[in-house]
């Protein structure tokens, strides 16, 4: 859920019940209804506005490098896929009910040709993975419309492209139009006559535009004209057929007004709902019965209509349910229903029974479904699955199901019912009585990632919906949530891997250990923002630092917290001016950076006692990475989100003392968000770093740029981490769950193994305890060794080697610098050194067993 879980963070069937409070991002003044914007937020500062053409273009940068990486290394998934993740959309093969299609709101389109037992992704070669809806030709069925761009409103996609269509089942795609009109809410096609075809765009989440409204083919998708158009602010979200007479059509309208920065109001006279006679070419509006606009009003004379959500009866077409969202309170307005095909209408009952089933943001679903067989069963998606079998007397909520409902389907036959919503795919043999978990789906949006440094098998992440979660093995075995909520940074301290310490949103940061679960989040962070960072010291995991409007540290693992930085934003007070991102430098663990989401950047350089601003020469935008690097204790990177506003700008910057100058470091980067940036600890130089629109790499420090490996598809990448011991890299996407790596192309390239008298490095005994002997056999002038965890933090530096003998050893006693002994786990030795003007590496893994 987007909002928080309650203060037990109890997990129920599929998901955690939320509190009545959405996010708000940080300022306890919000309204508590206020609907999320980070995303849209974190894209936009300072401008609030981007260029309408931003995304395509990107896209199409990136379009142009996808065939110079053919005979890359292959991006492999990891899971989960027994969690899943929002689904906006499904259909039935009305002829072949084994056939599916569903759509993920991020991870893009899903195909199953067994009863949805398992799925395949049938849209990862297009250019956009934001889906709102899917339609196939009930006459043809392997021609199908998606619908791009999500329609639900939340905060953490992306607009979409338009209007796509398969000829052959999902094959191939291609492009058919409606290009800006941000996102989809239905696509219908005439079931008479299928080359008709209408499609609801709700137009831009954040600001208003005129591609919005009903638009109308007559050639299948080929040419199309907008037929219904209220105003700049007021989409289409909602279409029906009367499958008896497809000269009439129904459609709902949502007007919303909600901008970044305010104001918001998810409701307007532009609501409503309109039939059109002529197969969609006029439309008139209809009332009489339905809600009064002149009666239902807010405080400022405005109709209080919000979402609205529309269903027919296929087996008597002449009833028909429209659900009403208040924009004002934005839960349960009426369920209004008509049984002479709109003439007039009644409120069927204000759900008594349901209570439980709407949360205080409606709008973030609004969808009411009928059985094909029997126009008085009825369910209503919100939060929870409400369902009625006598025609709205009386309801009764569904369990067994994640909560966060956007889609429901009934097979042609009317035998199956399958449920989409925020934990995935739900399904029903008995007409929604009982409900079970249907397919794997590699779906989940995460937020941030981790390994367990003493064994990199065990993944972690925070995600939309999910909570934080933990797969033992990586590939193998399910993922399990270890924390409710939403979760975002987490961390497991590399001396004791017993101690994980996770987050839910708005930095509710909790300590797991063997006494159960620890609030630990300072007392004094009352602002924070919606994925607020934390890092453990790399020398005394003990010490944490945690980002609120200033920089707090604990050093006895979240038990006190002092505050160790002034006010780092520019904003002191409202939505800005909060911590995004925080590290450390591994070299000399004094020097600390830290960003800001309103386009600071600053550094302290003894600890946290004093602090710099280092903002000169950087873009205004918002800071989503500061990487340290792990080659030198004064190089820093630093990346930034933004969408393209007017001019292009570099979105990651190099530094080489300590932020006082800057250097643009994104050639030949795609001009879209950077939402991640790591430094390979083992190569200098070596950078990786995920996009919305992938993953990209580079080899010197950021002036040149390539995609990232193969088969990844254009999905935003939220995290990055190297495993430095599985020599792999570790991606977290927002919409297509976790991906790996192999590093193979890069690190074996920077080892020499040409003879056996160049570099090289062995270390035993291997696996030990105590002492661990390293020889070295070295031709080059000097060589720089240490001791590395799998994180590619250095643990010790064992000094500089004079080359040109054989045999050279060297000492370990598995301690680090402090010389404190290191917990159990596999280790590196990387030796370093010139080679004619490159830094070249190698390295060997050793374990060490500590002594009990």
């Amino acid at each position: 859920m987007i909002g928080l879980c309650v203060a037990s963070l109890l997990v129920f069937v599929g998901g955690c019940r939320p509190s009545n409070q959405r996010h708000v991002d940080s300022d306890p003044g919000e309204a508590s209804r206020k609907p999320s914007d980070w995303h849209w937020l974190q894209r936009t500062y300072p401008h609030y506005d981007f260029d309408p053409v931003a995304v395509q273009s990107a896209l199409s940068e990136r379009l142009l490098q996808v065939g110079s990486n053919k005979n890359a290394a292959s991006w492999q998934q990891v899971g989960p896929t027994n969690v899943g993740g929002r689904i906006v959309d499904i259909a039935f093969n009305p002829k072949n009910p084994q056939t599916i299609y569903l759509a993920a709101a991020t991870g893009g389109v899903f195909k199953s040709t067994d009863g949805g037992a398992n799925w395949v992704p049938v849209f990862d070669d297009q250019a956009v993975l934001t889906i709102g809806d899917i339609e196939l030709d009930p006459e043809r069925p392997d021609t199908i419309y998606v619908g791009t761009g999500e329609a639900n409103g939340g905060h953490n996609n992306s607009p979409g492209l338009g209007v796509y269509r398969s000829l052959d089942g999902g094959m191939t795609w291609e492009s058919v139009g409606l290009a800006e009109t941000a996102s989809i809410g239905r696509i219908v096609v005439d079931p008479s006559r299928p080359n008709r075809v209408l499609t609801a765009a709700v137009g831009s989440y954040f600001q208003p535009n005129n591609e919005r409204g009903v638009y109308r083919s007559i050639d299948s998708g080929q040419t199309w004209e907008r037929t219904l158009f209220v105003n700049d602010s007021t989409g289409a979200i909602d279409l029906v057929f009367n499958p008896n007479s497809p000269d009439t059509v129904f459609a709902a309208t949502w007007e919303r007004v909600r901008r970044p920065t305010g104001p918001v109001r998810l409701h307007g006279n532009g609501s409503g709902v309109w039939r059109s006679v002529d197969n969609g070419v006029t439309w008139t509006k209809l009332g009489n019965g339905l809600p009064d606009p002149t009666i239902l009003q807010d405080q400022t004379g405005r109709a209080r209509f919000g979402r609205i959500g529309l269903a027919i009866s296929e087996s008597q077409p002449q009833t028909l349910y429209a659900l009403y969202v208040d924009g004002v309170t934005q839960g349960y307005l009426g369920l209004y229903r008509s049984d002479n095909g709109g003439d007039s209408w009644y409120n069927a009952d204000p759900l008594k029974g349901a209570e439980d089933a709407f949360a205080n943001f409606s709008w973030y679903f609004g969808q009411v479904r009928v059985d094909p067989g029997d126009p008085d069963v009825v369910f209503v998606l919100d939060q929870q699955l409400a369902m009625s079998t006598n025609g709205g007397a009386s309801w009764e909520v569904q369990p067994g199901t994640h909560v966060d409902h956007h889609a429901l389907e009934y097979s042609p036959d009317g035998s199956v019912i399958l449920s989409g919503n925020d934990g995935g795919l739900a399904r029903s043999t008995d007409n929604g009585n009982f409900w079970t978990r249907q397919g794997e789906l590699p779906i989940t949006q995460f937020y941030e990632i981790a390994f367990d440094p003493s064994d990199p098998r065990r993944l972690f992440g925070g995600t939309q919906d999910n909570g934080t979660l933990r797969s033992p093995t990586g590939t193998d075995g399910p993922w399990t949530r270890i924390l409710g909520g939403d979760g975002f940074y987490v961390a497991v301290d590399p001396t004791n891997p017993g101690i994980i310490y996770a987050e839910s949103q708005n930095g509710g940061l909790y300590r797991l250990d063997s006494d159960g679960q620890t609030f630990i989040k300072p007392a004094a962070a009352s602002a924070t923002n919606w994925s607020t960072p934390f890092i453990l010291d790399p020398d005394d995991p003990s010490t944490l630092l945690f980002g609120a409007r200033r920089i707090f540290r604990s050093t006895n693992r979240g038990e006190t917290w002092t505050a160790i930085s002034p006010t780092l934003g520019k904003n002191a007070t409202g939505r800005l001016g909060t911590v995004t991102t925080i590290d450390i430098s591994p070299i000399n663990t004094d020097i600390v950076f830290a960003g800001t989401d309103d386009g600071n950047v600053w550094v302290s350089s003894d600890g946290g006692d004093s602090w710099t601003l280092r903002a000169a020469g950087l873009i205004d935008r918002w800071v989503t990475r500061v990487v340290a690097s792990p080659h030198s204790a004064t190089e820093v990177f630093v990346s930034f989100s933004g969408l393209k506003w007017r001019d292009p700008q570099p979105h990651v910057f190099r530094s080489n003392d300590l932020g006082a100058t800057w250097v643009a470091a994104s050639g030949g980067l795609p001009d879209s968000p950077v939402n991640a940036l790591t430094a390979d600890p083992r190569v200098p130089g070596l950078l990786f770093t995920g996009l919305d629109i992938g993953a990209y790499f580079s080899t010197d420090s950021g002036s040149s740029w390539s995609m990232l490996g193969s088969g990844l598809p254009a999905v935003a990448v939220y995290d990055l981490k190297v495993d430095v011991a599985s020599n792999r890299l570790l991606a977290g996407t927002h919409g297509r769950s976790m991906w790996s790596l192999p590093l193979a192309d890069f690190v074996t390239s920077t080892q020499d193994t040409r003879a056996p008298d160049h570099v090289q490095v062995s270390a035993y005994p291997n696996p030990f305890s105590a002492d661990l002997t390293i020889e070295l056999s070295t031709p080059a002038p000097e060589l720089e060794v240490a001791v590395l965890d799998v994180t590619g933090r250095r643990i010790r530096h064992l000094g500089i080697v004079r080359g040109g003998t054989l045999g050279k050893r060297l000492r370990w006693d598995g301690t680090n610098d402090a010389g404190q002994p290191v917990a159990s786990g596999t280790y590196l030795v990387v030796a370093t050194w010139d080679d004619s003007g490159s830094r070249r590496t190698t390295s060997s893994l050793v374990t060490r067993i500590a002594q009990r």
